[in-house]
């Protein structure tokens, strides 16, 4: 376990470096345009690497040293930091260049997850896989506590320059924390186990097709990333119509607050017996959080709610996380996970997609003083700039609670953690 918290230690600078750099571009990005879509868009070319390049990434981390892939995905991070600085510095930078610089830095990251998250199952035993998890969840919770005000303040104060090259300071020395760091192969016959490179790239589908509550539970989160996916998109602009960037980062802030209190009790805790109805629990509960949230033009309601909804995060992400580590055979998690990111993200590119121009030319509208819905929905949203967006918002957070009252009632899913335990020698390539 101690090889695995230095390579975890790593990571959290790295995550948080990400972390001050992806809100700095988000504040930049939005500045520069005015445009809740170009806002989005940022989002999507972020996403669209994960869709493309999964099935291959996951292939090739079943297939060599995952140590060499975590190892030079980080120094590609720094690499692709690094270029941001120069084009600042330069007077050059322009919005095209950021969603550039995020497509290539979404197919490192896309490699990255899927080595560590494979990595994770051979360093830490199962019966501390759930706390591994919220672990993890840590990470992004003291990146998100941390990062959006101390992003605020370098913004004012060094600008996007200097919030750029602590990023990169963050990627050397998270680096040179993972180079020491003994990771263990695979054996050479967990590397071979397919007899073609056609049925090592297809293996993580033909697995899944015979885990029919596996493929319940994909679905399930396609759909519920694609109402995340909207929220995340038109939160920043919902908050930056209602106050100013130091207010928004505080809001964000508290959210992180939510994250980090979340994982800190599920590194203790570990999460409930039944995975299952942690991840369909939690989620119902974040929902309801976003749709009170967004219905209210009061900071303190809307920071109250996006503690909620991030508390809740690290219950479900750790149950899933833990849940997937235990279920998949260790030879093939690289193309199973693949598989798995590829099919629960692929509705994030159209959330991004569809929720600016939604946002912008049919929700704003309509909840405008003189708009369709401002006499109905107007005295619980509000009217004016912004509440379209909220009302939007609203509406994801509910839909999500009730997609998983719904999910609840699939008997696949309730029978998941019953079926046999995946220790056993792995099942003939097709």
């Amino acid at each position: 376990m101690k090889a695995f918290w230095i390579l975890y230690a790593g990571r959290l600078l790295s995550v948080l470096g990400s972390a001050l750099t992806s809100f700095a571009l988000g504040v930049w990005v939005y500045q520069q345009s005015a445009s809740a879509t170009q806002y989005a868009l940022l989002m999507m070319f972020s996403r669209i690497p994960s869709l493309l390049l999964a099935p291959f990434a996951g292939s090739l981390v079943d297939g060599v040293d995952r140590r060499r892939i975590l190892v030079c995905c980080a120094i590609g991070e720094l690499v692709t930091s690094a270029a941001l600085v120069l084009l600042q510095r330069t007077g050059e930078l322009r919005v095209h260049h950021v969603y550039v610089l995020s497509v290539v830095s979404a197919c490192l990251s896309t490699f990255d997850w899927l080595a560590f998250s494979a990595v994770t199952s051979q360093m830490v035993p199962r019966e501390h896989l759930g706390r591994a998890g919220g672990a993890a969840q840590m990470g992004n919770g003291v990146a998100q506590l941390a990062a959006p005000m101390v992003s605020a303040l370098l913004l004012e104060s060094a600008g996007l320059g200097g919030v750029l090259l602590v990023d990169c300071a963050s990627f050397v020395v998270g680096l040179l924390l993972l180079l020491p760091v003994p990771i263990p192969a695979l054996p050479p016959a967990s590397r071979a186990d397919d007899a073609s490179p056609w049925a090592r790239l297809t293996r993580g589908w033909t697995y899944l097709r015979t885990r029919r509550g596996l493929c319940w539970l994909l679905g399930y989160f396609a759909a519920i990333n694609l109402l995340v996916g909207m929220v995340n998109a038109l939160a920043a602009p919902m908050l930056m119509e209602l106050a100013s960037v130091r207010a928004v980062s505080v809001v964000v802030t508290l959210g992180g607050l939510g994250l980090l209190v979340g994982s800190v009790v599920m590194l203790a805790w570990g999460g409930p017996r039944r995975r299952v109805h942690g991840i369909l629990g939690f989620i119902a509960l974040g929902g309801v959080a976003v749709a009170v949230a967004s219905t209210s033009r009061a900071l303190p309601v809307v920071a109250a709610g996006a503690f909620v909804f991030y508390l809740c995060q690290p219950f479900y992400g750790g149950s899933s996380q833990a849940l997937w580590q235990t279920q998949i055979p260790a030879a093939l998690q690289g193309r199973v996970f693949a598989v798995r990111q590829m099919v629960a993200i692929s509705t994030l590119p159209l959330a991004a997609a569809v929720a600016g121009p939604l946002a912008e030319h049919v929700f704003e509208p309509l909840m405008r003083a003189d708009g369709a819905l401002a006499p109905l929905v107007g005295q619980v949203v509000g009217t004016g700039r912004g509440r379209g967006i909220a009302l939007l918002v609203a509406l994801a957070g509910a839909a999500m609670f009730f997609l998983s009252l719904m999910a609840s009632r699939v008997p696949a899913l309730a029978r998941l953690e019953d079926e046999p335990s995946e220790d056993e020698p792995l099942p003939p390539a097709a």
